[in-house]
């Protein structure tokens, strides 16, 4: 789901860090790049943070050149430094070099001295290669699959910009409640997502979901949503059914009607939390359900060897 996890991400650039695009470059992706950009705030600068940029170039540092002509030391400003909390593009992530790590971690806590970016990691890497570093994906909200042939087509409607303002203007007032955040633990605890970030990034995105929608508080539907995009992709292992529980009693043959009355009423449905996932369970991908079948089945064979 592209489009639905970019747009949530425009409505919460900061809050939701980023997202690491993986797919091949080409032109749709630059398109996708360059609509991505109508839905932010005008004017955000958007820059090209190269793989193997060096540390000056990136925090800034000495201009030795501005130096020796002046007679005086010249400061050059780093790339993080022109960002002005804007977009960070990173192409070919699965490269980067330990520099330019560190820098986008510092960026995304808040620890480089500069606004925090929105930040896009455009992953090439091959299914046999290394990917994104785990430390820099761990960061970004949303972990996205390129198709170039789903690209070609249409990607936002005409409206969409000023939706996605009129929502970004509405976030701050959209409220969440217990029942939401134990919605969003118990999914991510049922699909053994361990980093507490993920958590963090499923309210935001759910409360951005309700916020493009025009409403001030979450729904049920936001959370599903909020599940699909943020926890599925983190999942490592199948949620386990829930335990049959074996029917009640049948009622003593010789007991009066009217005691009936007097008993609990039913259940008006099961809670939140399990609805949720019950929810986003259904929407796993058939890929993603072999591969976790597929590693669940090599961990019971190997316990069972040992």
């Amino acid at each position: 789901m592209i489009v639905p996890a970019l747009t949530l991400l425009a409505v919460d650039p900061h809050g939701l860090g980023g997202a690491v695009l993986h797919g091949a470059a080409g032109p749709e992706r630059e398109r996708l790049l360059a609509e991505f950009d109508r839905l932010l705030p005008d004017p955000w600068p958007r820059r090209r943070i190269p793989p193997g940029i060096t540390h000056d170039r990136l925090f800034g540092g000495l201009d030795l050149a501005a130096t020796q002509a002046e007679g005086r030391p010249v400061h050059a400003p780093g790339l993080l430094t022109t960002l002005q909390g804007g977009v960070a593009v990173v192409p070919m992530a699965e490269r980067v070099q330990p520099t330019l790590a560190t820098g986008l971690l510092q960026l995304l806590d808040g620890e480089a001295g500069v606004a925090a970016a929105c930040t896009l990691v455009l992953d090439e890497s091959l299914p046999d290669e290394a990917g994104t570093p785990a430390a820099l994906v761990d960061r970004l909200a949303f972990r996205i699959a390129l198709d170039p042939l789903a690209l070609r087509g249409p990607l936002w409607d005409p409206g969409a910009p000023g939706a996605v303002a009129a929502a970004r203007a509405r976030l701050p007032h959209v409220t969440a409640t217990e029942q939401d955040l134990a919605a969003i633990a118990t999914a991510a605890l049922a699909f053994g997502v361990g980093s507490p970030r993920a958590d963090r990034f499923a309210l935001r995105a759910a409360r951005a979901a309700a916020a493009l929608a025009g409403r001030d508080a979450i729904r049920e539907e936001d959370l599903v949503l909020a599940g699909e995009l943020v926890l599925v992709p983190r999942a490592t292992r199948i949620p386990a059914p829930p335990d049959a529980s074996p029917p009640p009693p049948p009622p003593p043959p010789d007991q009066p009607e009217s005691q009936d009355e007097s008993a609990e009423p039913p259940s008006e449905g099961a809670p939140l939390a399990d609805r949720v996932l019950e929810a986003v369970t259904a929407r796993l991908p058939a890929a993603l359900l072999a591969s976790l079948g597929a590693a669940r089945k090599g961990a019971a064979r190997a316990r069972g060897a040992g």
